[in-house]
């Protein structure tokens, strides 16, 4: 496996973590947007109603005091009321604690989401990065080898007409002493 090979690889292997954590945050989004939309749900198994909060009650304005000294007294809540009144609240208060449990794992969960994804995109970049670089050495490694085969062809041809000439002088040479030989014949 070259080394462009491993960085592809690698590319590849973030691509498919990006999208993991792509399609993790849509669920939850999805979920949230679907927690919104209802009016009531199950959390930790049991029943929780929420009015959402386009539908908010509209808070009644407290009667305008009548100042008059033959004003009665209010009668005094019954303590049956009473005791509904704070079941209510108790009830009212786990809800909102289980809310707010949910609300606080969903949020923990996003932050996480978000750093990992902030880890791969760094990771991503250097990973790019280093591609590019790379890339770009191999760019100069190749016109050194193009430089370096065009000297090899030029030696070459050297290399080529240097042996013709060496060949030309040794045929020169025999013929000298040949002529040689026979100069030594005639004497």
């Amino acid at each position: 496996m070259g080394l462009f090979d491993r960085f592809r690889f690698k590319k590849k292997e973030l691509k498919e973590d990006d999208e993991v954590l792509n399609q993790s945050l849509s669920s939850i989004n999805k979920e949230l947007e679907r927690l919104k939309s209802q009016k009531c749900t199950t959390i930790a198994g049991s029943k929780v109603c929420v009015t959402p909060l386009t539908h908010r009650r509209k808070r009644k304005m407290p009667p305008k005091k009548i100042k008059r000294s033959t004003r009665s007294r209010p009668a005094k809540k019954s303590k049956h009321h009473l005791a509904k009144h704070q079941q209510k609240r108790k009830q009212m208060k786990s809800e909102k604690d289980l809310l707010k449990g949910a609300l606080h794992d969903l949020d923990k969960e996003l932050r996480s989401l978000r750093s990992s994804k902030r880890h791969f995109e760094n990771r991503s970049q250097d990973v790019s990065s280093e591609l590019d670089s790379t890339q770009n050495r191999e760019v100069n490694l190749r016109n050194q080898i193009s430089e370096l085969m065009k000297k090899e062809a030029l030696l070459i041809k050297r290399k080529n007409s240097i042996k013709d000439k060496m060949n030309t002088l040794d045929k020169r040479i025999e013929k000298v002493r040949t002529i040689e030989r026979e100069l030594r014949d005639v004497r």
